[in-house]
């Protein structure tokens, strides 16, 4: 979906290896990831380069940061994405990113008014990499109702390339919440189109399900469950393997907004993805 920034075990048993070179900027190589520093997939062991498993009662700010729109600029429909308790919570072992209304129109930093805020967190400065296995375990908002949007994605560090969508960008798992239990996976490049996209169905969204994507030189295979959803070539598209031959952040995100029907008037107050723990490896 076009959008601007600026700027316990695995469950992933039955991933297909392929011969990767991962191309870390700050990775950490004693990482533990679950507890692990390596996992083995298939006939591929995988070493832990980042890992936050949210067991504490504040935001690692060792690994993240808050993207906030007044900063920034970037938003979903009109969501403010603030530096909040309300909109940003870790606790019970995992992080809640809570898209929220407030009671009263507010500026959002002077850009606009809006009731709309959100909760959106990234590791860039503190963690990027090129290449390799992204695994995330999270659930979204329960309701049916149109208007909450959930994004689980990865960002370039830098714009080498330029502006959006010339840098790229890949959506792990994107859910909107009036498109029941379908995420959708998707690449953004210069190139890109309707064949970079898909619409997976999980076994209710409201769950915890795993969702992960394995990075190689010239694709991508995303994987729910363990279960193979997409894989995409983009090199046989673009001719070469730019722009997803640089470091990308994670980012996390949790607002309002849909690609394509309106904002329920009926939509609960507050819908939160819980994220259970976020595992990268090379």
């Amino acid at each position: 979906m076009s959008r601007r920034l600026v700027l316990p075990a695995l469950l992933l048993a039955v991933l297909a290896p392929v011969a990767l070179v991962a191309c870390s900027s700050t990775s950490t190589p004693s990482a533990l990831c679950g507890g692990a520093h390596t996992v083995k997939i298939g006939s591929r062991t995988w070493t832990c380069t980042f890992d936050d498993e949210f067991g504490g009662t504040s935001l690692d700010t060792g690994k993240w940061s808050v993207q906030t729109t007044p900063a920034s600029g970037w938003t979903t429909a009109d969501t403010c994405y603030l530096n909040d308790p309300g909109n940003i919570v870790e606790s019970g072992g995992a992080l809640h990113l809570v898209a929220r209304r407030v009671a009263a129109p507010m500026s959002c930093g002077g850009r606009y008014s809006t009731v709309r805020t959100g909760g959106a967190v990234i590791t860039r400065g503190h963690f990027s990499q090129a290449r390799g296995l992204f695994v995330f375990r999270a659930r979204y908002p329960a309701t049916r109702l149109a208007g909450f949007w959930g994004n689980l994605w990865l960002y370039p560090e830098r714009l080498t390339y330029g502006r959006w969508p010339g840098s790229g960008e890949v959506d792990v798992a994107e859910h909107w919440s009036g498109h029941g239990d379908t995420v959708s996976p998707s690449l953004h490049y210069p190139d890109s189109s309707g064949a970079d996209t898909r619409s997976c169905t999980v076994a209710n969204v409201a769950t915890f399900h795993t969702y992960a994507v394995e990075w190689g030189r010239s694709s991508m295979s995303f994987y729910y469950d363990g279960h193979l959803c997409f894989q995409r070539d983009w090199t046989t598209v673009s001719g070469s393997t730019k722009p997803f031959d640089k470091p990308f952040f994670v980012m996390l995100s949790e607002g309002f907004g849909d690609f394509d029907l309106p904002i329920s008037p009926l939509l609960p107050q507050a819908g939160s993805v819980d994220v259970d723990y976020v595992r990268v490896y090379e």
